[in-house]
C-alpha cells in the first residue's frame, strides 16, 4: 500500500473535516480514540473562551472613550493630534479611545502668581533684619545681577512685590490647548508678560506716586493682558495689585525723613484748620463762616475802592452787630461767642454811660439852682459832705499839731486786713465772672462740652 492509499479500517470522507479547523464546527470523527477526541474538545472550548474574552476586550477598548469632565475643568479632543470638535463643558462625554483620540483636561479655576524676586532687592534667606536695621547698615550701591528694581517716571529707582492671579478662559480654551499646553508653560508666559506690564506702568508714574499707592496697576493689568491676548494663550488675569513698595535701602532713612516731614506738614496743616475753625466757633459762633465772608467782601471791597459796594457792606455789618444776627439772605444764623460778648458789654457800658452823664446833669442842675438862691449854705454843706466821704470808711486819721514834725509809722494792721480781705473778693469775682465766659463760648461752639458751673 502506498502513502497516497486511503487505510481500509477508515471511513471514507474528506481528510480537511477532521482537521484542527473543524473541531469548532463539527463533532469529533467518531474512528479518533479517545486522546485525540479530548484534545479536540479541549481546543474547541479554548477557542470559543477565546473569542469571548476577545469581544470583552472590543467592548472594554471602546467603553475607554468614554470620558468625565469635572466642574473646575474644560476639556478638548486630539484626533491624530489635531483638535477637533468643541470645547467640552461639564458633564459625561464620548469619544474615540487612545491613541485614536485624546482627551486633554484644562483646569479653569483662578491661580496664583506672587512677583517677589523680580523687583525686589536681594535679601538671603537666613536674614532676619528689618528693613530698618537693613537701610543703617547698607553701604553698597545696587548689584543689577542680584538686586531687583524699577524706573519711575521721574528717573528714580523704587522696588516692589505684585500679586496676580489668572485662569484659563472657557472660552478660549482650544488656544491655550493649541499655543500653550502646560501649566509650568502658562506660568512662565504669564510671569514674562506681567513684568512687561509692570515696567511699561511704571515707568509713566513719579516715585511718590507710585510709593504712595497709586502705581498705575490698571494700566500694567492692561498691557499684560494685551500681550497674553496677541500670543492667544487664553488666559485672563482676574487681579493685579502691588503688595509691597519700597524706596532702595542705600537711600531709605533721607527718603523716610522728607516723608516724616510732609506727614508733619499736613498734621501741621489739619490742626491749623481745627484751630481757625475753634477760634472762628468762639469768635462768632454759628454764623462765623457767613461773618467771615462778610468781612472779606467789605475789605475786598475797601481795597478795590469801591465806595458804593462798600457802604453796602458797612450798613450790612453794623445791621448784623446791632441785630447780633446775619442777613437772612446770606444764612440768618445767629451772632454769639467773643463778638456777642463784646457787643453786649459795649450796649451796656453805653447805657451806663448815659444814664451817669444824665444823673450827673441832673444833681448840677439840681445844684445849681440851690446855688443861685442859697450860695453860701450850699458851699458849707457840700464842703461838708465832702470831708464826711474822706474820713468814712477806709482812711487812717491821724491828728497832729500844726508845727512842722517827722514821723514815722507802719499802716494799721486792720485796715491792711480790709484791704486784703477786698482785694480777694474782687478777684474772685472777676474769677467767677471770666468762668461764666469760658461756659458761653464752649456752649456757642460746641454745647456738648461746655465745662460745668463752679469748674474748667
Amino acid at each position: 500500500m502506498t502513502s497516497f492509499e486511503q487505510p481500509p479500517d477508515r471511513p471514507t470522507g474528506s481528510s480537511s473535516e477532521t482537521g484542527p479547523a473543524g473541531f469548532a464546527d463539527q463533532e469529533p470523527v467518531q474512528g479518533l480514540d479517545p486522546a485525540q477526541r479530548s484534545l479536540a474538545d479541549a481546543l474547541r472550548v479554548s477557542f470559543n473562551i477565546l473569542k469571548f474574552f476577545m469581544v470583552i476586550l472590543v467592548i472594554v477598548y471602546l467603553a475607554s472613550g468614554v470620558f468625565r469632565v469635572d466642574e473646575q475643568y474644560r476639556a478638548v479632543r486630539l484626533r491624530l493630534g489635531e483638535i477637533i470638535g468643541d470645547v467640552y463643558e461639564p458633564g459625561w462625554h464620548f469619544g474615540l479611545p487612545y491613541p485614536v483620540e485624546e482627551i486633554v483636561r484644562v483646569k479653569i479655576t483662578t491661580q496664583e502668581l506672587a512677583v517677589t524676586k523680580e523687583f525686589w532687592h536681594e535679601v538671603k534667606a537666613d536674614d532676619t533684619r528689618t528693613r530698618d536695621e537693613m537701610a543703617q547698615e547698607a553701604g553698597r550701591p545696587l548689584n543689577p545681577l542680584k538686586d531687583g528694581s524699577l524706573l519711575t517716571g521721574d528717573a528714580n529707582i523704587v522696588h516692589a512685590k505684585y500679586k496676580v492671579s489668572y485662569s484659563i478662559s472657557a472660552d478660549d480654551t482650544k488656544d491655550y490647548v493649541e499655543n500653550i499646553g502646560d501649566a509650568t508653560l502658562a506660568q512662565r508666559v504669564v510671569l514674562v508678560a506681567v513684568e512687561r506690564g509692570i515696567v511699561h506702568a511704571v515707568a509713566s508714574v513719579e516715585a511718590d506716586n507710585f510709593l504712595g499707592g497709586r502705581a498705575n496697576q490698571r494700566i500694567a493689568k492692561n498691557r499684560a493682558q494685551d500681550i497674553l491676548d496677541e500670543l492667544k494663550t487664553g488666559i485672563e488675569i482676574q487681579t493685579f495689585a502691588a503688595s509691597m513698595t519700597a524706596i532702595p535701602l542705600p537711600v531709605y532713612q533721607s527718603w523716610h525723613a522728607v516723608s516724616n516731614a510732609e506727614s508733619r506738614k499736613g498734621q501741621l496743616i489739619e490742626q491749623a484748620r481745627i484751630d481757625a475753625a475753634k477760634t472762628l466757633g468762639e469768635t462768632a459762633g454759628e454764623a462765623r463762616d457767613g461773618l467771615k465772608q462778610l468781612v472779606r467782601e467789605y475789605e475786598e471791597a475797601l481795597v478795590l475802592d469801591d465806595q458804593a459796594l462798600s457802604d453796602k457792606l458797612g450798613t450790612e455789618l453794623n445791621d448784623a452787630f446791632d441785630n447780633l444776627r446775619m442777613d437772612p439772605q446770606r444764612t440768618g444764623a445767629h451772632i454769639g461767642g467773643l463778638v456777642a460778648e463784646l457787643m453786649n458789654d459795649a450796649i451796656t457800658y453805653r447805657t451806663q454811660t448815659v444814664q451817669t452823664v444824665e444823673a450827673d446833669a441832673n444833681r448840677f442842675k439840681q445844684l445849681y439852682d440851690k446855688y443861685l438862691s442859697t450860695p453860701v449854705i450850699l458851699v458849707n454843706r457840700q464842703w461838708q459832705q465832702m470831708r464826711q466821704d474822706i474820713l468814712s470808711g477806709d482812711v487812717e486819721t491821724l491828728y497832729m499839731p500844726t508845727e512842722n514834725l517827722w514821723i514815722e509809722m507802719n499802716p494799721d494792721p486792720i485796715v491792711e486786713r480790709e484791704r486784703e480781705k477786698r482785694r480777694i473778693e474782687d478777684q474772685a469775682a472777676k474769677q467767677r465772672k471770666q468762668e461764666a465766659l469760658d461756659r458761653e463760648r464752649m456752649m456757642a461752639t460746641n454745647p456738648s462740652q461746655a465745662p460745668p458751673p463752679g469748674g474748667r
